[in-house]
């Protein structure tokens, strides 16, 4: 593969009433904004508009916004029960399932785009050759139109001088 970057077997299936064309078994492509990221609004005008409260109840469904945590209270000894370490146990676990459940996602996602821009590169390879060949073609169509009106030229004129026989 060009670029020097091996990829494994995706396992490439045919689309489902198309011909001969390829889909991979990845999931589809999943959209996750990192909390750390800084997004502009001049970038995606929709989020301000949805931030600021343009069009009512806002664009975005309301499980995408975010409401404020409220802060940390340290729990007194008193009520540390072993309920309450049966809660910590299990809310300890399902964090980390969460952040390993993220951090396949953003693999996922970043061989995703690796695959997709390695097949980008490639077929940006293949539209530069159609381009070249296409011009190619094209001058040889032109020599070959501009001999056959040469031919015809001169058979026409070789007709005038015999007498006007082809």
């Amino acid at each position: 593969m060009p670029g020097g970057l091996a990829l494994p077997n995706l396992n490439l299936l045919p689309l489902p009433g198309s011909s001969g064309g390829l889909q991979t078994t990845l999931p589809a492509f999943e959209y996750l904004t990192p909390a750390a990221r800084n997004l502009s609004p001049v970038d995606f005008p929709l989020m301000e508009l949805n931030r600021v409260g343009g069009g009512g109840a806002g664009i975005f469904p309301s499980f995408l916004h975010r409401r404020p945590r409220g802060e940390k209270r340290p729990i007194p000894e008193e009520q540390k029960d072993d309920k309450y370490y049966e809660r910590r146990k299990r809310n300890n676990e399902a964090a980390k399932k969460s952040r390993d459940a993220r951090k396949i996602r953003e693999d996922r996602i970043a061989f995703r785009a690796a695959f997709l821009e390695q097949e980008n590169s490639l077929l940006r390879a293949q539209v530069l050759a159609m381009r070249d060949e296409l011009q190619t073609m094209r001058q040889i169509l032109s020599r070959n139109n501009l001999n056959q009106t040469t031919l015809a030229a001169a058979a026409v004129a070789n007709a005038s001088a015999n007498g006007g026989l082809l």
